[in-house]
C-alpha cells in the first residue's frame, strides 16, 4: 500500500497545524510588507493544491473564510489524500510521485509560514 511509503505524513500536517492553531485570528491575516500571501492564504493554497494534485476539483478561494473553514478544508483535502494512499499500490510510480509532490509542497509552504511567524516576533513550534 502506498501509505506505507509515507510514514511522516501525519507529523507533517501536525507540524503545520501546531504552528497556526495558537495564532490569534489577526495573525492569520498578516503578511510581510510587499508580501502576496497571508498565513491564511498559504493554508488555503496548501489544501487546494493537494486537491488539484490528487485529481479533485479544488474549492474556490474564500477570502472571507475564517479559521474553522480553512482548517476544515485542510482536513477535507488531507482525508481525500489519505483515501488515495490507502487504496493505491506501493508499485504505482505515478501515484507515488504525485503524493511526494503533495507532501513536498506542504513542507515548502509550512517553512514560509514558520518564517512569517518569526517575522511577527513569535516563536514557531519545534517540530
Amino acid at each position: 500500500m502506498l501509505a506505507d511509503l509515507f510514514p511522516f505524513r501525519h507529523q507533517l500536517r501536525a507540524g503545520t497545524l501546531s504552528a497556526v492553531q495558537p495564532l490569534p485570528e489577526e495573525h492569520w491575516e498578516w503578511k510581510p510588507p510587499g508580501g502576496i500571501h497571508t498565513v491564511k492564504s498559504w493554508l488555503w493554497h496548501i489544501a487546494e493544491t493537494e486537491d488539484r494534485l490528487s485529481g479533485r476539483e479544488p474549492r474556490r478561494r474564500a477570502p472571507r473564510a475564517g479559521r474553522e473553514q480553512v482548517l476544515a478544508y485542510l482536513a477535507e483535502s488531507r482525508a481525500a489524500t489519505e483515501r488515495l494512499l490507502q487504496s493505491a499500490s506501493a508499485d504505482d510510480r505515478q501515484m507515488y510521485e504525485t503524493v511526494r509532490r503533495i507532501f513536498a509542497h506542504e513542507t515548502h509552504h509550512r517553512a514560509q509560514i514558520y518564517l512569517y511567524i518569526r517575522l511577527m516576533g513569535l516563536q514557531p513550534p519545534r517540530t
